[in-house]
């Protein structure tokens, strides 16, 4: 389970903290707890980096248990996924960070559309636009 947390915490998004550089004994409990997997390696890590990862427990101990659930389920989905779907959903990624602000949120109500639709019209959709490619 910690190491599908710490998964979650490697690859959350999040901005940069200061460069001041955090040792492993200046961690509370709580986050040497949720780290563990990293304590070998901290102390050699970039300060920018173990900032990083910092800062994303954070963002994942403040989330609600709800969408803990969510995301650990999506990052079991890309665990199972073979090297070629994994390659495809990150250039899928890398693509939508791409676009505008605007294109992005046009994407998002698209799905959220989608995903309220029934699940017959869903599956009809899909099946219309296989046929297309």
């Amino acid at each position: 389970m910690k190491v599908l947390v710490l998964i979650v915490v490697m690859f959350f998004s999040t901005e940069t903290l200061a460069e001041e550089a955090i040792n492993w004994d200046q961690l509370n409990e709580q986050q040497q707890d949720l780290l563990a997997p990293l304590r070998e390696k901290w102390e050699s890590m970039r300060p920018q980096r173990r900032n990083k990862i910092l800062q994303r427990a954070q963002r994942w101990q403040n989330l609600p248990e709800q969408k803990r659930d969510k995301v650990k389920q999506r990052i079991q989905k890309f665990l199972q996924m073979d090297p070629g779907q994994r390659k495809a959903f990150r250039k899928k990624m890398q693509d939508f960070k791409s676009m505008s602000p605007d294109q992005r949120q046009n994407i998002k109500q698209i799905r959220k559309w989608f995903k309220n639709l029934p699940a017959e019209e869903r599956k009809a959709l899909r099946k219309q636009w296989q046929g297309a490619k």
